[in-house]
C-alpha cells in the first residue's frame, strides 16, 4: 500500500509472516527516487496475518486490521496508541471521516461500528449498526455519510445527525448476489456497488426517500368501497 505524506510517499508492505515493513520514498528535484528503509516493524502485533492497513492523515495514525478480530492503532509510525476489540469476528474494512474525528469498521460478525476519536487519539465506539450478513466493505463520504456493503446482498447508508449519531437512510440498494464492494462517487450523489458475480450497479441514492414514498400506500386516503 502507498500513502502520501506531503512530499514523502510511504509504502507499507505486510505478509502472512506477521511482519510489516515501512519504506520511505523521498522525491528529489531530479525526480529520482531515494528508497530508505525507515523501520521494519517485526511482530508489532501477534495475529495469524495482517489483513489490511489504513492511514488517518489528520491524526497520523496507522491502523492494522488483523486476523485476530482486532484493529491496532499506531502513531509516530511504530508507537502503540490503542487496540480496538469490539468485534467478535474478523474485521474486513475500516475507513476514516475526512476530518479524522470518526472511524467506521465492518466485520464478519455482521456489525458496523462507528467510532469517535478524541484529541488523545483514543477510539470510543458510539454506535453499533447491523446487517443480516457479513460486512464486506465500509466507506465514509466526507464527514457525514457512511455506507456498508454486505453479503446479505444490500448496501446500507447512514447520515450523521447533530447529536453525533448516524441515522439509517432509506436505501433500496440490493443485488441478487452478495455485495462485495461499494463506494461513493466523488460528488457524493451516487453509490456504485458490485457483487461476487461481477455485476456492478450505479445508484442515485439521494432520491431513495421520494421513490419509497411513491410506492407507499397511505390507507387513510383509500376511499371506502
Amino acid at each position: 500500500d502507498f500513502m502520501e505524506l506531503g512530499n514523502t510517499t510511504l509504502e507499507i508492505t505486510y505478509s502472512n509472516d506477521n511482519n510489516a515493513a515501512l519504506l520511505n520514498y523521498e522525491f528529489l528535484e531530479n525526480r529520482d527516487v531515494k528508497n530508505t528503509k525507515l523501520n521494519e516493524m517485526k511482530d508489532i502485533v501477534n495475529p495469524d496475518s495482517i489483513i489490511n492497513i489504513k492511514y488517518n492523515s489528520n491524526q497520523d495514525i496507522l491502523s492494522f486490521i488483523t486476523d485476530d478480530n482486532n484493529v491496532y492503532m499506531y502513531s509516530d509510525k511504530t508507537t502503540p496508541v490503542d487496540t480496538l476489540s469490539e468485534h467478535t469476528d474478523k474485521v474486513r474494512d475500516i475507513d476514516f471521516s475526512v476530518d479524522g474525528s470518526y472511524m467506521v469498521s465492518g466485520s464478519l460478525d455482521n456489525k458496523v461500528i462507528i467510532w469517535k476519536i478524541n484529541n488523545e487519539k483514543r477510539y470510543t465506539p458510539i454506535q453499533v449498526l447491523s446487517h443480516t450478513g457479513d460486512i464486506e466493505d465500509v466507506e465514509f463520504y466526507q464527514d457525514n455519510l457512511v455506507l456498508s456493503a454486505s453479503s446479505d446482498q444490500t448496501v446500507q447508508v447512514y447520515q450523521k445527525q447533530n447529536d453525533d449519531t448516524f441515522k439509517n437512510m432509506y436505501s433500496v440498494i440490493q443485488h441478487y448476489y452478495p455485495v462485495t464492494t461499494a463506494t461513493f462517487s466523488l460528488d457524493g450523489n451516487y453509490i456504485i456497488s458490485g457483487d461476487n458475480k461481477g455485476y456492478i450497479k450505479k445508484w442515485k441514492f439521494r432520491n431513495f426517500e421520494k421513490e419509497i414514498e411513491k410506492r407507499t400506500i397511505d390507507f387513510d386516503t383509500i376511499p371506502n368501497q
